[in-house]
């Protein structure tokens, strides 16, 4: 009988979902990155999602972001280490939606 992690891999490749396994990985070990080391902030930052090697995190207050953009170098390496399967490149700080005005 197969192991499901030699099963799984090739059975996402083949129906096209193994980009979307990756970044749902990423997305997965960027909340917990967060919850290590700015629990504090944790609130106000939400991994929303990777698309071509740019993880797209949303911020509900401008403090939280700017308190967050020096540790995105640091965040990029984890998950270079973690998840290097999704290639995230690059993280982009957005606004939330429900707090524009």
């Amino acid at each position: 009988m197969d192991h499901i992690s030699r099963v799984l891999p090739g059975v996402l490749q083949k129906r096209g979902l193994a980009a979307h396994a990756h970044a749902a990985l990423a997305i997965h070990r960027t909340r917990d990155w967060l919850t290590a080391h700015h629990k504090t902030l944790l609130p106000y930052l939400i991994p929303r999602s990777v698309v071509d090697g740019t993880l797209t995190i949303e911020f509900s207050h401008p403090a939280a972001a700017q308190e967050s953009q020096s540790h995105i170098p640091a965040l990029l390496s984890f998950l270079s280490e973690q998840c290097p399967l999704a290639a995230v490149k690059a993280i982009r700080l957005v606004r939330s939606e429900s707090t524009r005005k």
